[in-house]
């Protein structure tokens, strides 16, 4: 019995853990820019865009857009505004924006978290007939 049950618990041992951590959340930030809605993050180093969320809070659809960047669109640089895609945001509702970014150098060297995860919950209301972000 004894022996079966070291049998059993001896390979979960060597296999180790297969947990991949996640990176932290930290603040984005939204402005509008000629009447755009402007997504605003703090990467650092090599940092990339992985992937990008915006979800319409309360829609029924839950996720109306998920946009997973290729290389050739992922570079990001500070005070510069994150392309929306050309998503149809709409005064008087509110959204959700999860910004993924990674580094190629910590994935290389095998460091987790490899990546960073940026969130910003806004609602766009008109204001003298231009758009207006307010965080929630």
């Amino acid at each position: 019995m004894n022996l079966s049950f070291l049998m059993l618990i001896i390979p979960l041992f060597i296999t180790g853990c297969v947990y991949k951590p996640e990176g932290p959340y930290l603040p984005a930030q939204v402005m509008i820019v000629s009447d755009q809605v402007c997504l605003l993050i703090r990467p650092q180093g090599d940092e990339k865009i992985i992937r990008l969320d915006i979800n319409e809070i309360g829609s029924v659809n839950k996720r109306l857009l998920t946009q997973t960047f290729t290389p050739e669109q992922s570079a990001v640089s500070r005070g510069h505004c994150i392309s929306t895609q050309n998503y149809p945001f709409r005064s008087g509702y509110a959204y959700t924006a999860l910004i993924t970014v990674g580094s190629e150098i910590q994935r290389r060297l095998n460091i987790h978290p490899g990546t960073r995860n940026f969130e910003i919950r806004f609602h766009l209301t008109n204001y003298f007939g231009g758009l207006r972000a307010t965080e929630i």
